[in-house]
């Protein structure tokens, strides 16, 4: 079998070409490297239905809410920091959890 030296960039180990598909390489190498790196988390909640000229923003150190009337940006304002302290209450990271978890965190936040 033929193997072909890629160029590495800083200090990462040489990727081979065995034949294999790109998309197959680089998925392997990819997927060895996600479990050593932290995860990072983020919502992003928007809204479009301004219709009184004000921009309104609420960012954290994990969300940002953008946009919307008063009657739609203070809701997911609220919804947000009740999901923050739930995770707090844990001694939980957002990316410490699963999107169902995230999921059931939101439903009963907003019930």
């Amino acid at each position: 079998m033929h193997l072909v030296r890629r160029c590495c960039a800083q200090g990462k180990p040489p990727i081979y070409n065995t034949g294999s598909t790109t998309a197959n390489r680089y998925t392997d190498t990819m997927s060895k490297n996600r479990i050593s790196e932290p995860r990072v988390a983020g919502l992003l909640g928007l809204a479009f239905d301004a219709e009184d000229g004000h921009k309104r923003i609420t960012r954290g150190g994990n969300f940002l809410l953008a946009g919307g009337s008063a009657q739609t940006h203070g809701p997911m304002r609220e919804t947000i920091i009740q999901v923050n302290e739930e995770l707090d209450a844990r001694g939980l990271e957002l990316a410490d959890i699963s999107p169902e978890e995230l999921r059931d965190l939101l439903n009963d936040a907003q019930s």
